[in-house]
């Protein structure tokens, strides 16, 4: 809802809009479902001031990935078709962010989006403290425009961990400098069990 917007008519079909009129209605509950199933996240150099005590809305943004991604583990609330999103402004030091809802809820619950809120990429550094982020299982979780650097694990995926039937989709993301001290997936690592599919695109 932006202050000062008008239009002649909306059109769509939609409970919201009289389709006689045209005339448009906005409810609490619209907006409050809006809320709480897209979140904001503001790092250093983001545009607004941060809080976890905040809302994780545009104007009163979350401080961390972690406390943006929880609430999305946590929610009910159904978001549709394509799922929960997350939008990050500014760069971010953090480390083992993990996106685990439960296996049992239905598909949209599972889904996830991290992108950067604007043109240009943005940056997770775990700081050599744990990975960047694991992903649980059947969960899916889409990550756009970010940088993901200096994650470490002693566990296989020292970057990004992907669990059994999860599914992780990276568009214009790049991973470097992570490491592990086992044997294999220094960068990313699915995990496979047998009778699930574990995907990864790129």
């Amino acid at each position: 809802v932006y202050d000062g917007l008008t239009t002649d008519t909306w059109q769509g079909n939609s409970e919201y809009i009289d389709g006689s009129t045209g005339a448009f209605t906005v409810t609490k509950t619209m907006v409050d479902n809006f809320a709480r199933t897209t979140f904001y996240v503001s790092g250093t150099g983001g545009a607004y001031a941060a809080d976890d005590g905040y809302e994780g809305t545009y104007f009163k943004p979350f401080a961390t990935l972690k406390k943006a991604v929880a609430a999305v583990n946590q929610s009910n609330l159904d978001p549709g078709t394509g799922g929960f999103r997350i939008f990050i402004d500014g760069s971010l030091t953090e480390h083992d962010i993990i996106f685990s809802p439960a296996s049992s809820r239905g598909e949209n619950l599972r889904t996830l989006t991290i992108s950067s809120i604007g043109s240009a990429d943005v940056t997770i550094d775990a700081n050599n403290a744990g990975r960047v982020f694991k992903v649980g299982q059947n969960a899916k979780l889409t990550l756009v425009k970010l940088i993901m650097q200096n994650g470490k694990s002693e566990e296989r995926g020292g970057g990004i961990y992907v669990s059994p039937g999860a599914s992780l989709t990276m568009t214009n993301c790049t991973v470097t400098g992570c490491q592990t001290t086992d044997s294999v997936g220094g960068g990313i690592f699915c995990e496979y069990e047998s009778g699930t599919s574990t995907t990864l695109s790129m």
